[in-house]
């Protein structure tokens, strides 16, 4: 399962965000399979030979942070599947989560092999709102990075002023 997670992450840009929807433990789905159904620990082999995994909150989270990718939302989804003609109503749970690739500022990165700071900044740090060193806005409350990356920025900037 790290492996594909892995590739997907790979695709990312940094910052980049991967958002996922599978099936939650104890899903109606799951508590149906008969006894020789199951593979192992919430793994299950559907009639038709497709495999099925049903996922805990802690196993999406340690999938996705083995896989390089930070976690910045992972909840239960709770949903009501009605059959109005059967009469039927079968609850689902789902896991769903957001993840994302984090931006790894180093100052090699930063400076790019020259010293246009700004530029550097705006490709490498993901930055939506570039800022010139003409702006008397500090750097840190205009920039949505991290702190080793908003400190060297900030040491970059007071040099250029």
């Amino acid at each position: 399962m790290v492996a594909a997670v892995k590739n997907i992450a790979q695709t990312l840009k940094p910052g980049g965000a991967l958002l996922i929807r599978d099936y939650g433990l104890y899903d109606h789905a799951m508590l149906r399979f008969a006894k020789g159904h199951k593979l192992g620990d919430h793994f299950y082999v559907r009639q038709d030979g497709t495999r099925a995994y049903y996922f805990s909150l802690e196993k999406l989270s340690s999938v996705m942070e083995a896989a390089g990718l930070k976690m910045e939302k992972c909840t239960y989804i709770q949903r009501a599947t009605i059959n109005k003609k059967e009469g039927v109503n079968v609850p689902r749970i789902f896991v769903q989560g957001k993840f994302v690739k984090e931006v790894s500022c180093t100052a090699e990165k930063l400076c790019g092999g020259d010293n246009n700071i700004i530029s550097s900044l705006a490709l490498n740090c993901s930055v939506t709102n570039v800022v010139s060193s003409s702006d008397e806005h500090s750097l840190e409350s205009d920039l949505n990075t991290d702190s080793s990356c908003s400190s060297f920025v900030q040491k970059q900037d007071s040099s250029i002023r």
